[in-house]
């Protein structure tokens, strides 16, 4: 019984480090792209503001007058949906098969990438915006373009080198079973 239960083991661990790892790097890919973007608009932009802005889908607009309290709040939910959005892609990859043939093709991430950080923008400024406390910007916009291209490099790409990586053998590399160990075929 125990032989069955080391590989799962050993892929849980690697697939929970692996959304942990892509959810870290796109947390701070992203929000260093998100405070770019709003310095570019805006040259009073400030980190606070931003990461308050984040919080507002939570509190709404009292999320303003909160400080540093929001501001935390609102980068500890950045970090959280990167790391969401990061898990999301691990578990598709491990069980929709054409995710994962994709994924492993020659240059795969630069081909699912993309089509996840698509993804990713268009549910959060279609579905979770709408259902939150933030305000939506204009969908039609050079701001629009721009927070697509970079949800494409940002996170949808990172996301897919990172948490779609593999490494190992085939799909779905794990130990070998102690049988093989013990004939000295591993």
């Amino acid at each position: 019984m125990a032989t069955a239960s080391i590989p799962l083991v050993h892929r849980g661990r690697a697939d929970v480090a692996r959304a942990l790892t892509g959810g870290v790097v796109v947390g701070v890919l992203d929000g260093a792209f998100a405070m770019a973007l709003c310095l570019s608009v805006n040259p009073a932009c400030r980190a606070e503001r931003m990461f308050q802005g984040i919080a507002a889908g939570l509190l709404g607009g009292a999320a303003f007058e909160g400080g540093a309290a929001t501001a935390a709040l609102g980068a500890a939910l950045h970090f959280a949906i990167a790391t969401a959005w990061s898990a999301l892609f691990v578990i598709a990859v491990r069980h929709w098969p054409p995710l994962a043939r994709a994924r492993e093709s020659r240059y795969g991430a630069f081909k699912v990438g993309p089509a996840f950080g698509v993804t990713v923008w268009a549910f959060m400024r279609f579905v979770v915006i709408p259902l939150s406390h933030a305000r939506a910007g204009a969908v039609l916009s050079w701001v629009t373009v721009v927070m697509i291209l970079g949800h494409v490099l940002f996170v949808g790409l990172p996301i897919a080198l990172i948490a779609g990586a593999r490494g190992g053998r085939g799909a779905n590399p794990s130990p070998p079973p102690l049988a093989s160990i013990r004939r000295g075929r591993a």
